[in-house]
């Protein structure tokens, strides 16, 4: 276990390292940003696949096992898209584009299994519980609202991007809520861990979603910017909660 954690932190702090120095020399080369994307969300994605290959898919808690990873394994189509779209297309910040549509598909089965799993463990749900993450959930609502409300209302894009730039954060803050129920009820136990894990991944993704949709909103991102580090850091999570079901007894 102390390995799998060295692994995952060694990997954390390369990505920082990978995006300072590449940051010195300018904006980063988009091939390098996004190739590095398609390997990390592509390890996890397998991790994943290896936790269904273990458990199978029957039953009330593997269901939500298979909904996170097919939420993750859409993601990692997403990235694969905006890949090709920036390398073999040449098209920069393909945005909206195909690729949204893997990504945003993910969020239905990543939905099913994070509310699946609150179904399964809802005896550990008491009302102070629900009063500390519902406290949470609309802080992250009020802190959504004052980054994105007011480009949103300013900015002047066509349809389609407006409606994405509302979708992947209402998307973002109802996957949240069951994130937040699950960093609370899992307090020790064998599978605490693992699921406490696979929360702070999704958790990691939704403010990267946010900060990618402030940035895209008033121009300030870019292919390389190291606000993704936040997405790199959510798939090296999800991988290390994957992992630990892998090996759970």
């Amino acid at each position: 276990m102390q390995r799998r954690y060295l692994i995952a932190l060694a990997l954390s702090v390369a990505f920082v390292a990978f995006y300072l120095v590449a940051g010195s020399r300018g904006e980063m080369p988009a091939i390098s940003s996004d190739i590095l994307f398609v390997v990390v969300s592509g390890t996890c994605a397998l991790l994943g696949f290896l936790v269904i290959k273990r458990w199978g898919t029957t039953g009330r808690l593997r269901t939500a096992r298979l909904g996170i990873f097919l939420g993750v394994v859409m993601w990692f189509l997403g990235e694969l898209t905006w890949t090709l779209y920036e390398i073999a297309l040449q098209i920069s910040i393909p945005y909206p584009s195909l690729a949204d549509a893997f990504y945003l598909a993910g969020y239905l089965p990543m939905t099913v299994g994070t509310f699946q799993l609150l179904l399964v463990f809802r005896d550990l749900i008491t009302r102070s519980r629900i009063l500390f993450s519902a406290f949470l959930g609309a802080l992250v609502v009020g802190l959504t609202s004052l980054l994105l409300l007011e480009p949103l209302i300013t900015n002047s894009t066509d349809l389609i991007t407006m409606i994405l730039d509302l979708a992947y954060p209402t998307l973002d803050v109802i996957v949240l809520i069951p994130c937040l129920f699950m960093a609370v009820i899992f307090r020790g136990g064998v599978m605490a861990g693992s699921w406490r894990w696979i929360s702070l991944g999704i958790a990691l993704n939704v403010v990267a979603d946010i900060l990618f949709s402030h940035g895209t909103l008033t121009g300030w991102y870019f292919s390389g910017h190291p606000i993704e580090l936040f997405y790199l850091w959510g798939y090296v999570s999800l991988g290390l909660g994957f992992q630990a079901q892998r090996t759970e007894l």
